[in-house]
């Protein structure tokens, strides 16, 4: 529509001058490119708002998230049960209604190619405290990076929608003594409590510019963090295959090469 506003507005330029002057002018060229100048900086200016309105959203949920941490940070602890256990829940905004929630944030970890630092995720929190801070980046640190759902799953599409989004996670309190991550199934054993279920990932698994991470329990109703989908990279995560291997390794059966695994967090 802009566009051909801008260029009705240039036939009527070469019409007025043509209707004065009797000739064809010759300035129909610059006010051409002049246009055209004109589009192409409204087109970057627009990307620019729509990338402001985007952290926009995102800071709003930040400061909502914040709120929601500093009043969970002050509220006294039930130990009325006796015992608690504590655990991540992976790909999920809040814990589950079976759990007290301890904090929310964002999945952190390592660059995907950097062959130093660490190879776990942490759940970062949204409100950090600092001490003894350094102003800039030192060269002898370690990193942390958001974390993103990388790669398509052309049975899933929920997860292909959710490619290059930022990770979500919460640490919950569940009053129960104990808790385990069960890979490769999404029930758990008898007389166990599901947390949560999902689909196992972890780093690409390439041998050429990826390095390992560790595998996680990424719930399967997983979520994103609003407002991102921008292909920063940083850490990445993909779900997980297995490989199963005659004569050792993962068995055959009842493992099938090249399905993806499922998890289970379970707690007793």
């Amino acid at each position: 529509m802009l566009l051909a506003i801008l260029t009705d507005n240039m036939w009527v330029a070469f019409a007025v001058c043509l209707l004065v002057t009797g000739v064809i002018c010759d300035t129909t060229d610059k006010i051409t490119q002049h246009i055209l100048s004109d589009v192409a900086t409204l087109a970057s200016e627009l990307e620019e708002l729509k990338q402001d309105v985007a952290w926009m959203r995102t800071r709003r949920y930040i400061e909502e998230e914040n709120r929601r941490n500093k009043r969970q940070w002050t509220l006294p602890i039930n130990t009325s049960a006796g015992v608690y256990t504590t655990y991540n829940i992976w790909g999920r905004r809040h814990c589950p209604a079976s759990s007290a929630e301890i904090y929310s944030g964002v999945v952190g970890g390592e660059y995907y190619s950097h062959s130093g630092g660490a190879s776990d995720f942490q759940c970062m929190p949204w409100d950090p405290v600092y001490a003894s801070t350094m102003s800039g980046g030192q060269s002898n640190r370690g990193r942390m990076y958001p974390v993103e759902y990388e790669g398509s799953w052309s049975n899933n599409a929920a997860y292909t929608a959710a490619n290059q989004h930022d990770v979500p996670c919460a640490v919950c309190r569940a009053p129960r003594s104990t808790h385990i991550t069960v890979p490769a199934r999404d029930v758990c054993p008898t007389g166990w409590t599901l947390e949560y279920k999902g689909f196992l990932m972890a780093a690409y698994q390439h041998s050429s510019g990826y390095y390992r991470s560790e595998y996680i329990c990424v719930d399967e109703m997983f979520e994103t963090v609003p407002s991102t989908g921008a292909n920063t990279d940083g850490a990445r995560l993909y779900p997980t295959e297995g490989k199963c291997t005659s004569g050792g390794g993962l068995p055959c059966s009842p493992y099938i090469d090249g399905y993806e695994l499922t998890c289970a967090v379970c707690s007793i």
